[in-house]
């Protein structure tokens, strides 16, 4: 997983230093692809104060270095980890992070992750059923490069 820490640090020092709005800086720092494309972002708005900011430059620095540094991680967590939050999603202990909208329709915050229909008014769960498969288990241990069970069990939702 990433260094959540370190890149709150690095993005608190960027909102700062370029006087970015809170709603600028709240973005899901856990998802290594959601910070690559705020940086991303960041470096194409921004260009011309980042170059007489060091400060700022510096905290870009550290983000790409800590995102380079997640690439190079493997999974650490075995198949009875897996196995063990799948189970839980199925006996509805965890749940699959996402909204509802107004109509009551379920949308996965990491869909592109299985292959899954768009909810719709006859599916309104679609996703969320894609959400609690071992496939789903498994492609959120890969992208997050999760370390620990749980590090895995923080990225679904607990049951209240």
């Amino acid at each position: 997983m990433l260094n959540i820490k370190s890149i709150n640090t690095a993005v608190i020092t960027l909102g700062f230093e370029l006087e970015l709005s809170d709603k600028a800086t709240r973005f899901n720092v856990q998802n290594p692809h959601a910070v690559a494309n705020w940086v991303a972002d960041i470096k194409d708005e921004f260009k011309a104060a980042l170059e007489s900011n060091q400060a700022a430059e510096q905290a870009i620095t550290d983000i790409e270095t800590i995102l380079a540094d997640h690439d190079k991680l493997t999974v650490g967590v075995s198949s009875a980890d897996l196995k063990k939050v799948y189970e839980m999603l199925k006996n509805r202990e965890l749940h699959p992070e996402g909204d509802f909208d107004k109509a009551g329709r379920f949308y996965l915050e990491d869909y592109e992750l299985v292959d899954v229909r768009a909810p719709s008014a006859k599916y309104p769960f679609s996703q969320m059923n894609a959400g609690r498969t071992s496939k789903f288990v498994k492609a959120i241990a890969e992208k997050y490069k999760v370390q620990t069970l749980d590090q895995l069990i923080s990225l679904f939702r607990k049951a209240k």
